[in-house]
């Protein structure tokens, strides 16, 4: 399912992904949110009262960000598998297991508009992704996250396995390297 891609090739894809999740898109949203805010009290005040308004009397630039954050509060979930990947790439490292699937879940902890693309990154792209989380039979959470680039895939025949050999980074449990054994 990844002959397509390396180990450090996905790795940083992967942060890549969640740096412009959970930082960028807060950064942009807001911006743009604060630029609506000072065009609205130009239009409202004109130029010079606005720009006092705007930065001076009530700091309104903050108003769009702290929308922005409001908006990602749900991304707070993934925060804590981003730094585990930090370390995973600082200390590098992976681990293979052969597990049992218990259950096969959307991967909740990225929220997003569009279910099929949970990272905002890949919104626009018409490559075919899957974000899911699997659960062995020990209730190990596992992060699978596969793009059309990274090699074939066929979902049925994941959804329907029984057993996976994975080899994933130790501490953020993100999937690199899959094989469907049963």
């Amino acid at each position: 399912m990844f002959a397509n891609i390396s180990k450090q090739k996905i790795k940083k894809i992967i942060v890549l992904k969640y740096t412009f999740q959970l930082i960028l898109i807060h950064f942009v949203l807001g911006t743009i949110c604060s630029i609506v805010v000072f065009l609205e009290e130009w239009i409202r005040l004109g130029w010079e009262e606005a720009i006092q308004s705007y930065f001076i009397e009530f700091p309104a630039y903050f108003f769009g960000y702290a929308l922005s954050l409001f908006c990602g509060l749900a991304n707070i979930l993934s925060v804590l598998s981003f730094f585990k990947l930090i370390a995973d790439c600082l200390k590098g490292g992976e681990e293979e297991r052969n597990i049992a699937l218990q259950n096969v879940l959307p991967n909740y902890e990225l929220q997003t508009i569009r279910e099929s693309k949970r990272f905002m990154c890949d919104t626009f792209s018409r490559k075919k992704n899957l974000e899911l989380l699997l659960y062995d039979e020990n209730k190990n959470k596992y992060r699978f996250y596969w793009n059309e680039s990274y090699g074939e895939l066929d979902e049925n025949k994941l959804f329907e396995a029984k057993t996976l050999r994975i080899k994933y980074f130790p501490r953020s449990k993100i999937i690199f390297s899959c094989e469907i054994i049963d």
